[in-house]
């Protein structure tokens, strides 16, 4: 798909192209995933003195990219 200034995309399929209108969210759903980062780095984890939590997963990437790019990804997954 390729887009334009006014948010149109065209898909283009086996039959010509077709105009649609881009739907301006993008939902993710999945798993979201906990890391433990070391909050010093340069040491094993066995050595390290304290960690932070931050998400991570495919789905929660996703989100980010797109938040990163401008667009709205909302996210749906259970708890």
């Amino acid at each position: 798909m390729v887009g334009n200034d006014l948010g149109v995309c065209k898909a283009i399929t086996a039959n010509g192209i077709w105009d649609f209108h881009l739907v301006d969210r993008i939902v993710c759903y999945g798993e979201i995933l906990t890391d433990f980062v070391p909050t010093v780095g340069g040491v094993s984890l066995a050595e390290a003195l304290g960690f932070m939590k931050a998400a991570s997963g495919a789905s929660v990437n996703v989100v980010v990219g797109i938040s990163i790019l401008g667009g709205s990804s909302p996210f749906m997954g259970k708890v």
